[in-house]
C-alpha cells in the first residue's frame, strides 16, 4: 500500500517489483504494490523477460561494420566470412538471433565472474572466458 511518507524511488521499486512478478509468474517472499500482494523469490531476478538480437559486437565498426559481417555470414565465404569467422571463432552466427533461456544463464553467471575480477583481483578460468567470449 502506498502512502504519503513513501518516496517516488520506493513507489517505483514495489511497482516494478510488481510489474516483474506480473510478466514472470514467479512465486516467492511476499510484495505489495498498489493494495495487491504478490510473491518473488530474489534469487528469481534479474531477469530477462523479453529481448531481440544478438547484442553487441565490440570492435566490429559501428552499424556498417555490423552490416559487413552479416552479410558476410549470410553468404557464408569469400575474404570477409573467412576474416569474421577467424575473429569470432565460429562458423555461423546470426545476427538476429536471440534465446532467453541463454541470457538468463548468462545474467546470472556472469555477474559473479566480474565481481571476482574487480573486486577480489581473481583471474576468471580460461573457460569462463570462452563462455563470456560466446566461443
Amino acid at each position: 500500500m502506498f502512502d504519503r511518507k513513501m518516496n517516488s524511488a520506493s513507489i517505483l521499486r514495489k511497482c516494478f517489483d510488481y510489474i516483474i512478478h506480473r510478466l514472470s509468474g514467479l512465486k516467492g517472499s511476499e510484495k505489495h504494490c498498489g493494495g495487491n500482494s504478490y510473491t518473488l523469490p530474489a534469487s528469481d531476478y534479474p531477469r530477462v523477460i523479453a529481448g531481440t538480437g544478438w547484442g553487441i559486437v565490440e570492435n566490429v565498426g559501428g552499424d556498417g561494420g555490423l552490416q559487413r559481417l552479416q552479410e558476410a555470414f549470410v553468404e557464408h565465404r569469400g575474404d570477409e566470412y573467412a576474416e569474421y569467422s577467424q575473429w569470432l571463432g565460429v562458423t555461423e552466427f546470426d545476427l538476429h538471433a536471440f534465446d532467453l533461456d541463454e541470457m538468463n544463464q548468462r545474467l546470472k553467471k556472469i555477474p559473479p565472474v566480474y565481481r571476482k575480477v574487480y573486486e577480489a583481483n581473481q583471474q576468471p578460468s580460461e573457460a569462463m572466458i570462452r563462455y563470456i567470449q560466446r566461443i
